[in-house]
């Protein structure tokens, strides 16, 4: 009933899964270039490559800065989602932006989840010899209220909230933060917190 009967014929009449998701991609591409989506999504996309292009080498400058590591890889890959969740792959380097977002949420969204993927990257096998899965990823949520602190001044265009259950959290961790700005020095503290 969702799906048009055509479609659902062709998925059906072949074996293999490659060949099913194609048919499928096709048929999404051909409905999107009917329907005009693909020059909103197109428009959405440029403005969005053209503000990120504007702060990305102060961003990765202040992230480098402030997590105290080098940028580990020099390809980081955005995609628009439709859906309302912005997931994120740590083994390959890429993460979602919801669509539907203003431009400066979208902006702190690849932020936020660049950050994530820095961080997990950088300081994963420390995290691990003292905090379980749950813990570290309470942390990462948590730890982007660095972005909203003056090394990331210019680059936001709107402040990164986080998640509701992590704001007491996010307090602490912003006042520990403040005691030294030095990475080093936070990160085993923040541990204690977390654990």
């Amino acid at each position: 009933d969702k799906y048009p009967k055509n479609l659902l014929d062709k998925v059906q009449a072949v074996d293999n899964y490659k060949e099913a998701k194609q048919i499928v991609i096709n048929f999404l591409k051909n409905d999107a270039i009917n329907s005009g989506k693909v020059s909103i999504i197109e428009e959405e996309l440029k403005a969005l490559k053209s503000s990120w292009r504007a702060r990305e080498n102060h961003f990765f400058i202040a992230l480098e800065e402030v997590l105290e590591k080098p940028i580990y890889t020099e390809n980081f890959s955005g995609y628009l989602t439709t859906f309302f969740k912005c997931p994120y792959s740590e083994k390959e380097n890429w993460f979602m932006i919801n669509f539907w977002s203003s431009l400066p949420e979208q902006i702190t969204t690849v932020t936020h989840e660049i950050l994530h993927l820095q961080f997990l990257h950088q300081y994963r096998l420390i995290l691990e010899k003292s905090l379980n899965e749950e813990k570290i990823e309470i942390l990462k949520e948590a730890l982007t209220f660095i972005l909203n602190e003056k090394e990331f001044y210019g680059i936001l265009l709107k402040q990164d909230k986080g998640y509701e259950e992590h704001s007491v959290l996010r307090e602490k961790l912003k006042n520990l933060w403040r005691e030294s700005r030095k990475f080093n020095l936070f990160l085993p503290k923040a541990i204690k917190i977390i654990r």
